[in-house]
């Protein structure tokens, strides 16, 4: 018996059921603000073909439906490209930047597509704009390694983004009596999910946050403004009251020189290298502090 054939005259083996999940697609959707009709007529421009060729209503069907389902590999595809994400994390599979400040948005993104997408999106956007402004200076009179030195900065960055992120940080750090009394208690209350009658609600208050952040950081983005790394950290610190010890896989650089000659110190807020500083400070302070009580 010859190979099943679709209406195309494609073999359905070189077309095989991929697994998606409905509720990332639905997510997807929202956040492009897509219907079933629009997307299908997107799919069709971007693949080339006639326009009526996909089906509105197996889009429809595939958003819809109330668990794991599939469609064909293809089809899988082109919604990611249109969509404009990773065809992995439509499968169900996790997808990370693998930076800190995605701890901080733990609890909401491990029941939330949309919080997770939106801020997925934001932080590897924002990444690249503080790698951008990296590339601008050059540490010098310093042994730390200027790559890992690098890095380091983004670390900082991404976990002040987390710190900024996050609902439940706001709560803890406006309430009083809110917050954990112990840096494992507070863990295990920001990896917790969120309550059944709140989950909407903070889904809701973590994508106001992503929405705010974005509008608030997107001409610095765009390269029109500069950003007061200093200030940054400082709202990011007021949201962790308990200022958590940040590692350094070495020694901030004593200078920072730009590309057009002019030196900073280390800890001007105006470079993002100012964060190696505050982190140094910081981890210092915390020493100094259990020295004092152990003697």
């Amino acid at each position: 018996m010859p190979p099943a054939r679709t209406e195309k005259g494609v073999k359905k083996d070189a077309d095989p059921l991929m697994p998606i999940l409905p509720d990332r697609l639905r997510a997807a959707m929202q956040l492009g603000q897509w219907t079933s009709a629009t997307l299908a007529v997107e799919m069709d421009r971007a693949s080339k073909r006639p326009l009526g060729t996909e089906n509105r209503q197996t889009i429809h069907a595939l958003a819809q439906a109330s668990a794991l389902t599939r469609c064909r590999a293809s089809r899988r595809k082109l919604l990611a490209r249109v969509l404009q994400v990773p065809e992995q994390w439509l499968a169900g599979e996790t997808v990370t930047t693998g930076r800190p400040g995605e701890l901080a948005m733990h609890h909401i993104t491990a029941s939330s597509p949309r919080a997770t997408l939106a801020g997925l999106r934001l932080h590897v956007q924002l990444i690249r704009a503080c790698a951008r402004d990296i590339d601008t200076y050059r540490p010098v009179e310093t042994d730390a390694d200027p790559a890992r030195a690098r890095e380091d900065v983004l670390q900082q960055f991404s976990w002040c983004l987390g710190q900024l992120l996050s609902a439940r940080r706001w709560r803890f750090a406006l309430l009083q009596e809110q917050a954990p009394r112990s840096v494992l208690a507070e863990l295990t209350e920001l990896l917790a999910p969120s309550p059944p009658t709140e989950r909407e609600e903070e889904e809701n208050a973590v994508l106001g946050l992503i929405a705010a952040l974005k509008f608030a950081l997107w001409p610095w983005y765009k390269g029109k403004r500069d950003l007061n790394y200093g200030r940054l950290h400082a709202l990011a610190i007021a949201t962790s009251h308990r200022g958590e010890p940040i590692l350094l896989s070495g020694p901030p650089p004593q200078r920072i020189v730009r590309k057009d000659g002019r030196v900073f110190a280390p800890d001007d807020p105006r470079t993002p290298f100012a964060l190696l500083g505050w982190a140094t400070a910081q981890n210092n302070d915390a020493f100094t502090t259990k020295k004092r009580k152990n003697s």
